[in-house]
């Protein structure tokens, strides 16, 4: 997913290796600096992996004072200027992906996304990237103020040794889409089994309006949660008398819509998952085919695929009647 396009700094080795032996998860408190205007609101977060985009402004080191406490953080100075740390990157909606996008950057974007109706009218609707799952949003709103909350998680394998990034980003007067790198969020995490990590960004903007004056909040959550990964997927079939009919290796570029045999009845979905024993552990669950256009979603199975850097490339895999 990443791409090592600019040269690790010394002081992101240093985190590196730092975060490598405090495995347990390290805090990297970096100081944050409310670079918004009036008229640039926080609409969302950046999620990236690693180090590799995280370049800071030579300047930096000149004005730079650390020290690392005894919980393994990461501390500058209060009077170190955090914008020579930042690294304005513009975004563009991407009307195929239906997201927005930075180039050069790899990463996950959950948050508003701005769009035109076919009258011409503005609306806001969550976006999360692939990657990025059980996704959440609210809106509380009343004459004095507006709160907007999104929450979303990543999943990764019990390998994931990266540090995970929280980069805001902010949305123009002019409806454009720019993220701050550098001056974010950062976590180094990994664990055992239903191990979770949480980062939120928020942001809050009173405005006023006449005699009267109305905030505008804005709250962005991103938990991290360690799953067991699939390295095989089988599907067996079984008619109404429990007898199996065939049998189907389903693979991560496989079809979304498993379309089931005529005959069949149930499906028995069987999940051979990466086990730190010598021997695999194996997981099975039923599924009933439904119609196409049915709402139910119990019929849906959710595969934890490997994918790169230890982040889990999730896929939902619903059984339909032929």
């Amino acid at each position: 997913m990443m791409k090592n396009k600019r040269r690790i700094i010394l002081l992101a080795t240093m985190v590196m290796l730092l975060c490598t032996f405090t495995l347990a998860g390290c805090q990297l408190a970096i100081p944050t600096t409310n670079t918004n205007t009036t008229t640039d609101k926080l609409c969302g977060v950046f999620v990236t992996i690693g180090y590799r985009d995280l370049s800071m402004n030579e300047e930096a080191f000149k004005d730079m004072d650390v020290t690392i406490n005894n919980n393994g953080e990461i501390i500058f100075d209060e009077s170190t200027n955090a914008a020579l740390h930042e690294n304005r990157i513009e975004g563009k909606i991407s009307k195929e992906k239906h997201t927005v996008i930075f180039e050069g950057i790899s990463g996950y974007y959950m948050g508003n996304l701005q769009e035109q109706d076919a009258n011409g009218e503005y609306y806001n609707s969550l976006m999360c990237d692939p990657g990025l799952s059980d996704a959440k949003y609210g809106i509380n709103a009343t004459d004095t103020s507006e709160e907007q909350n999104g929450e979303a998680t990543l999943y990764v394998s019990k390998k994931f040794r990266e540090a995970f990034y929280l980069n805001p980003v902010y949305l123009t007067g002019d409806g454009s889409y720019y993220t701050l790198l550098g001056n974010s969020q950062g976590v180094s995490f990994s664990g055992e089994m239903s191990t979770i990590c949480s980062q939120t960004i928020d942001s809050a903007i009173t405005k006023k309006i006449g005699d009267s004056s109305k905030t505008e909040k804005s709250s962005y959550k991103i938990n991290v949660a360690v799953v067991e990964t699939v390295t095989k997927v089988m599907m067996k079939e079984m008619n109404q008398n429990d007898e199996l009919i065939k049998v189907t290796e389903h693979l991560p570029n496989s079809p979304d819509e498993f379309i089931v045999d005529n005959e069949t009845s149930y499906v028995i979905v069987e999940e051979i998952l990466d086990s730190s024993l010598k021997v695999n552990d194996v997981k099975r669950s039923i599924y009933l085919p439904l119609p196409r256009d049915s709402y139910e979603t119990s019929n849906q199975h959710r595969c934890n695929f490997p994918g790169e850097n230890g982040v889990i490339a999730q896929k939902f895999i619903k059984f339909i009647l032929n």
